[in-house]
């Protein structure tokens, strides 16, 4: 398992103030947790993170989910060292030798090591200390009460998670969000000045590699973390095989398969956490299972069709299968009247796009947007007309007065330009320059991304024809 850890500290400060924050970023980090926490204590030249794999990898030890707590040898802070390991023993009355440590979010110490236990022994030791998954205690409950749906539900999100931290470890991707974060420090902590306020901007380097030797040098502008973990592609080669398959997800796929054999999901309410790159793409089993049920998401959003809990579990399951076509299941629905393509969820209708654009499907997208757009914009025939009399200004002040408003946004990348190429690329070019006309006095650099973006569709003519604003404009001056 690849692991890089993080640790921002505040600089600027005395050395002590310095220190207190880095130790108060990890215990913040405990005590925030809603699971005991394992620490694990980087020796200069040990292998921690690797006995810390062996851990994970067992399923009853996942489903503990222990908050992972990384802490470093030493820190490097403002080219003065640290002991930040003996630190945070000193804290917990450890000895130098400890290697980890279990404790509660109240700070309270459950179980210590001076080597690596197995995984059978570890989870016996903490159920001995009276620390239980709660997988397990569910599955206790479901014993007595097998059609608890809430129950049922909380257990399917826990066996996710679960297997998704067993199924990164085993084929050595990039941490899940949750231990990616606990790798990176306390993102509340390590942003914090005395009196409650904020820094402006603070940077840190530590010694991250085990022999301390390879410094990384972080900056944090404001409140916001420019350097947290972003999720990236899974390569196409990460698949478990069978049998490991089994192993991890098969108690996902059993549970989320009797959700599904009585429309239970929908009853319950069940929702999927958004991600770019879901990891269940690694289990075979898991996506013959998805593509198996995706229908029955289909047949709902068809009673249903701008339920974002809907498209969400629908978006989960295709980014798994890979193969459906978000178009295709929205041009089967038929929307409540009054509604129009604003009133499908955001995530929806930039799926939409995406998909339209990569598919070279251009007439949907001029079709669809042009709504959008003139819904947002006031735009008609009558007022998009070249020829401003008295009688129509009115009406085009208003159109320009929420264009304006539309393009103070970020709607130029979400309306504007997928439509306008639609409208380039479908060879539409009076209602292109009907687009083009209305934005015109709302700033040359709109102007100017509509000419790049005829050039770009090959239409030489039509950037010609749209910089004569840019000319009108600069003799107007």
């Amino acid at each position: 398992m690849r692991a890089t850890i993080f640790l921002p500290l505040l600089i600027g400060l005395p050395l002590t103030a310095q220190t207190d924050f880095f130790q108060q970023g990890l215990l913040n980090r405990i005590k925030t947790s809603t699971q005991p926490s394992l620490l694990i204590f980087l020796q200069q030249g040990s292998n921690s993170l690797t006995h810390y794999t062996k851990l994970i990898q067992n399923e009853a030890v996942a489903e503990l989910g222990l908050n992972l707590v990384a802490v470093p040898h030493t820190a490097t802070i403002n080219r003065t060292s640290v002991d930040s390991g003996n630190n945070m023993r000193r804290h917990f009355g450890l000895g130098s030798n400890i290697l980890w440590a279990v404790v509660t979010p109240a700070e309270q110490l459950l179980l210590t090591g001076t080597a690596w236990p197995e995984p059978e022994e570890f989870v016996q030791q903490l159920s001995g200390k009276g620390v239980q998954s709660p997988a397990s205690v569910l599955r206790d409950f479901l014993k007595t009460h097998p059609d608890h749906l809430d129950a049922r539900v909380e257990l399917l999100h826990l066996q996710l998670k679960s297997a998704d931290k067993r199924t990164r470890t085993e084929l050595d991707i990039d941490p899940d969000p949750d231990t990616a974060t606990a790798l990176t420090g306390n993102p509340i902590a390590r942003n914090r000045l005395p009196g409650g306020g904020q820094s402006s901007t603070f940077t840190t380097s530590i010694r991250s590699s085990a022999d301390g030797s390879s410094p990384t040098t972080l900056s944090f502008p404001g409140s916001v973390d420019p350097n947290a973990p972003k999720p990236k592609p899974i390569p196409d080669d990460k698949v478990l095989d069978t049998v490991t398959d089994l192993k991890i997800w098969g108690g996902y796929a059993e549970s989320f398969d009797r959700l599904f054999v009585a429309d239970d999901w929908i009853a319950v309410g069940l929702v999927f956490e958004n991600r770019e790159y879901p990891i269940e793409v690694c289990s075979p089993l898991v996506k013959n299972l998805y593509r198996r049920k995706i229908s029955q998401v289909e047949t709902a959003l068809e009673l249903a069709p701008v339920s974002p809990r809907l498209w969400s579990i629908w978006s989960r399951m295709a980014d798994v299968v890979g193969d459906r076509s978000a178009i295709s299941v929205f041009e089967r629905l038929v929307p409540r009247p009054g509604a129009n393509f604003s009133s499908w969820p955001e995530d929806v209708r930039n799926r939409l796009i995406s998909e339209a654009r990569t598919t070279g499907k251009w007439d949907f997208l001029a079709n669809n947007l042009w709504t959008e757009y003139e819904r947002s914009s006031g735009t008609n025939n009558s007022i998009t007309s070249f020829a401003v009399n008295d009688a129509n200004r009115a009406a085009v002040n208003d159109a320009a007065r929420r264009v304006t408003e539309l393009m103070n946004s970020d709607q130029w990348e979400k309306i504007i330009a997928p439509l306008l190429e639609a409208l380039i690329r479908t060879n539409d070019t009076g209602r292109a320059d009907i687009v083009v006309n209305t934005l015109k006095d709302r700033g040359e650099i709109n102007i100017q991304k509509a000419i790049g973006l005829a050039n770009i569709c090959s239409r030489p003519d039509l950037a010609q024809r749209w910089g004569v604003f840019i000319s009108e404009k600069e003799s107007n001056i």
